[in-house]
């Protein structure tokens, strides 16, 4: 275990209250806002293993050897760049961007590497994007980056978009994809809870109309999101960072989109039933008969 980049954390969870000097690298027009500054709280989660997708190891196992890389002390002054995804979608990018940064005296780089449940490395649980994958199976963007940036003496922290999992242009067309292999780990607004509760998630119609509700409510969710409190959801986001950490020679790790999209959320099937079983002993008979039969209906 990489214990340096644990150190870490909690300094580059920070880093957006105490960089004044902090740059970012314009996204593509439509592909969100700036990074989010919510802190993650500690939580148990019951430990269940990812599904392994096709063409990967198993779960205990990595291509990849566990990193021994202590990071460095983080410096008096950090100049951080974030750095966003579609930077990395190719060899010459990624060097330039590394000239570019270290040129302009940046000490910091903050790599977008989970970006809409898409994977900028090697990972064991998520697709790369078609973009990476155009220049062969074996380009790993990530640790490209930290090979450059490294030997030019710049730090390098893994972005991670947490919940964020889609945009609003179309559904991803992996299979593998969360999005298309897992949907009953989406979040769901309460505007399409009645319609879309005990809805098979696997049906066409089900991710539809979460990316439909996405595109015409833009000024107040940026894409889908899963469901921060299904216990899949944690396991799942928890062995990526530990994949990320374990795999790469870390400076830190980076948390942005760990957060609910917004008050409206989450209503998905296996937050209600998780509601309901944790309110059901709290309520008196009459009100749970009142409510049973409501449910029928609603």
């Amino acid at each position: 275990m990489n214990r340096g980049i644990f150190r870490y954390i909690a300094g580059t969870l920070a880093l957006l209250a105490v960089l004044t000097s902090c740059s970012m690298v314009s996204e593509a027009p439509g592909a969100g806002p700036a990074p989010s500054q919510e802190r993650p709280g500690p939580e148990e989660t019951p430990r269940v293993v990812p599904p392994t997708r096709p063409g990967t190891a198993g779960p205990g196992t990595n291509t990849r050897a566990r990193s021994t890389y202590q990071a460095p002390a983080l410096p008096d002054e950090i100049r951080a760049l974030w750095v966003v995804r579609t930077t990395l979608s190719h060899p010459d990018s990624i060097r330039s961007m590394v000239d570019r940064a270290a040129e302009a005296g940046f000490n910091t780089l903050l790599v977008q590497v989970r970006g809409r449940g898409d994977a900028y490395y090697n990972s064991r649980w998520e697709p790369k994007p078609s973009t990476v994958l155009q220049h062969g199976v074996d380009f790993d963007p990530l640790a490209l980056v930290i090979q450059e940036a490294h030997r030019r003496g710049l730090g390098v922290h893994a972005w991670v978009n947490a919940h964020l999992v889609g945009g609003t242009g179309s559904l991803p067309s992996d299979p593998a994809h969360l999005i298309r292999s897992r949907p009953h780990l989406l979040a769901v607004p309460r505007e399409l809870a009645r319609d879309l509760y005990g809805m098979d998630p696997s049906t066409p119609r089900f991710a539809d109309a979460l990316l439909r509700y996405a595109q015409q409510n833009t000024a107040i969710v940026e894409g889908m999101y899963t469901a921060p409190s299904h216990p899949e959801v944690k396991e799942h986001i928890y062995s990526i960072w530990m994949d990320l950490a374990e795999s790469y020679d870390l400076d830190g790790l980076h948390f942005d989109y760990i957060r609910y999209p917004g008050p409206q959320f989450d209503n998905s099937t296996g937050a209600l039933d998780r509601f309901r079983e944790w309110v059901t002993p709290r309520v008196s008979p009459t009100r749970r008969t009142s409510l049973d039969q409501a449910l029928r209906g609603d």
